[in-house]
């Protein structure tokens, strides 16, 4: 029987990868729902050139906000009436209602959200503490018309099915909750077969994070929490590399590219699991404040050194104090990865 997977990121497509392999899934349809940037559209094609699934199904990359929803909702439909079965429906983001609207109208054996970078802690602690309300959304016009046209498809919406999760993150189930563990064994596979490693002994690798461009803190503090870090870093590492987040300001980066000569920016242009696998490089100096990636690659290539920095409570915003108490907590788990609280 055939299974379905929805995604539309990067990181979706790795967590995909990872399903295919870890429930042994012959005969897959994917279908790629493409966002507004070219960037991650062009990081999605680029990781699934590497990898192959039964049936790709890609959707526009023109206008996607207004079209993708609509299109969706067309193929949901014409599924529906047709009472066409999957084996397993796997959700890439938990938060789309269209995606969550594919588990509610069709049959189904067995149906898994997919990590969409450190959400799942979020949504799970959520789950554990009773709620279970995925619809609250500030919906725009054409939200509004999308949900008038699937009333009209007489497409169901209300999401109550158990939200299973494949995840590489150690959550704590609920009764009747489903939790399958990866640790990217596909992608290490992948990794292993690929080109001769580079050891980068004595450069340390620090993932970069928007705290301030969300506003969970100011810039001023983002900057000077940074510059300690990199004052302790230099303690033990000769070059210091930080991966720009994609969604970091110019204005911003060039401060930080002035904290120290011994800093080199580098904007990654793969998810940075991918950016360290294609350029082969052995990764042995990790660090970061609260990103995602910082837990994915340490669980992939398994650096020597593997630092969460703290982040003061006062400075951050009262609404990302405890998710980011959350993301400390859920890091720590497999022991693979050290608070470092010292460097202030």
């Amino acid at each position: 029987m055939k299974s379905l997977i929805l995604i539309e990121s990067p990181f979706q497509l790795l967590g995909a990868i990872e399903a295919q392999n870890k429930f042994e899934l012959n005969d897959v349809i994917l279908i790629i729902k493409y966002t507004n940037n070219p960037k991650t559209n062009m990081q999605i094609d680029w990781v699934l050139s590497k990898f192959n699934f039964t049936k790709v199904i890609k959707l526009t990359k023109f206008k996607t906000i207004t079209l993708n929803d609509f299109i969706l909702a067309i193929l949901l439909f014409k599924w529906k009436i047709s009472r066409k079965e999957f084996d397993y429906i796997i959700i890439g983001e938990s938060r789309s209602l269209i995606m969550r609207c594919f588990a509610v109208n069709l049959k189904h054996n067995s149906m898994y959200f997919l990590d969409d970078g450190s959400e799942t802690i979020v949504i799970q602690k959520n789950i554990v503490n009773g709620i279970h309300n995925y619809n609250i959304e500030k919906k725009n016009v054409l939200q509004k018309i999308r949900d008038l046209f699937l009333k009209l498809l007489i497409i169901k919406t209300d999401f109550n099915l158990a939200p299973n999760f494949l995840t590489c993150f150690i959550l704590e189930p609920v009764t009747g909750q489903k939790i399958v563990n990866h640790s990217f064994e596909k992608i290490q596979t992948f990794l292993k077969n690929g080109n001769e490693i580079k050891n980068e002994l004595h450069t340390a690798h620090f993932i970069g994070s928007c705290l301030s461009e969300v506003n969970l803190m100011s810039e001023d503090d983002e900057i000077n929490l940074l510059k300690k870090v990199f004052i302790y870093l230099e303690k033990t590492n000769k070059y210091i590399i930080y991966y720009c987040h994609r969604r970091e300001s110019e204005k911003k980066l060039k401060r930080i590219k002035s904290l120290s000569h011994n800093i080199k920016l580098y904007k990654p242009e793969y998810p940075i699991e991918l950016e360290f696998l294609i350029k082969s490089m052995q990764i042995v100096h990790l660090s970061s404040f609260a990103s995602t990636a910082l837990h994915t690659v340490t669980e992939i290539f398994a650096p020597s050194k593997s630092i969460m920095f703290k982040i003061p409570k006062e400075i951050l915003s009262t609404r990302f104090q405890k998710e980011n108490k959350e993301l400390e907590d859920n890091f720590l788990l497999s022991g693979k990865i050290r608070l470092e609280k010292d460097y202030l």
